[in-house]
């Protein structure tokens, strides 16, 4: 999908919410690709839409539907209409990016009915970029540097110890490695 298609299948997520009556507010923090597509204009495509939902585990006060719940099936019915896969909308790297280290609130980008998109910091996506690591995000993290004035491995540090700032957990993730590979000394 395309940075049009994202923001098209967010809105009709958030109709789907609106259609089966939440009412309270549902917080997301845009990240992975779909981040890239939309903020950073870097890639062409994206498979699925990675998020974070910033709420806990409550539940719609108007319907009583748990939030988890209501966003599952109304992620499953876009897909369903849409005739995408249902791993479009993806939120198995919240409990990931949460045991890894602080994750901030975001700026609120759109609003679709009840259905809230925020985005995180760009460097917030440079260090998750940089803990995945993998083939399909080197020329994201290239952009980041770029955009973000990071040459050296200090800097990307820097950056690394804002949001993971237990070693330990840098030195699990393989932090150190990645750092130089991408910045060699």
């Amino acid at each position: 999908m395309n940075a049009r298609d994202i923001e098209t299948y967010l809105s009709h997520l958030g109709d789907e919410l609106t259609n089966q009556g939440i009412q309270c507010p549902i917080r997301i923090l845009l990240l992975g690709g779909a981040f890239m597509l939309t903020q950073v204009k870097v890639r062409r495509t994206t498979d699925d839409i990675d998020v974070l939902p910033l709420d806990g585990g409550g539940a719609d006060k108007a319907t009583g539907v748990p939030i988890a719940v209501a966003l599952w099936n109304a992620a499953h019915a876009v897909a369903s209409s849409q005739k995408l896969p249902t791993t479009w909308f993806n939120t198995v790297i919240a409990d990931f990016v949460r045991a890894a280290g602080a994750v901030p609130s975001g700026t609120l980008w759109h609003r679709y009915g009840p259905l809230e998109i925020y985005l995180p910091p760009r460097e917030y996506i440079f260090v998750l970029k940089l803990i995945a690591n993998r083939q399909k995000d080197q020329r994201d993290i290239i952009a980041l540097c770029r955009l973000l004035k990071i040459r050296t491995q200090q800097q990307a540090q820097q950056l690394i110890n804002t949001y993971i700032p237990d070693t330990e957990v840098q030195l699990l993730l393989e932090i150190p490695d990645t750092l130089e590979m991408l910045f060699p000394s």
